[in-house]
């Protein structure tokens, strides 16, 4: 399944999300700002509340804003308290989750743990 936004300028590059085949989780692509908030929380709304792991693919994500990182942190904060495995995030996500989040720390997960190439992160609420 893939959410996106409608571009309105021909060099938007609007945010889009497609659901992980090998994770549960999510690819996010483009640019993450106010305007792709709404595609994101319908994203985010379509994964399993019960979920205890959720990936998220940031490889191709050029760009995130606080209102996205928030919607991002209210996901880590759902009742099950998810880890949250952010792979190849921009530093400046891991930046606005340190000002942001308060109860939830970043924390870089080893690069022999099988997950994949690029840094990678897990948050998770406490």
């Amino acid at each position: 399944m893939t959410f996106a936004r409608r571009s309105t300028h021909a060099d938007d590059a609007a945010l889009t999300v497609t659901r992980l085949e090998n994770h549960a989780g999510l690819c996010l692509r483009g640019e993450a700002d106010t305007l792709g908030v709404h595609t994101l929380r319908k994203a985010i709304a379509a994964v399993a509340p019960s979920v205890r792991e959720v990936h998220l693919d940031l490889a191709a994500l050029s760009f995130i804003d606080v209102a996205c990182t928030r919607e991002l942190l209210i996901l880590a904060r759902r009742p099950a308290r998810p880890h949250l495995i952010l792979h190849q995030p921009p530093p400046s996500l891991i930046r606005l989750v340190g000002l942001l989040g308060s109860d939830c720390r970043p924390v870089p997960v080893p690069p022999d743990s099988g997950t994949g190439s690029g840094p990678i992160v897990s948050i998770q609420a406490t």
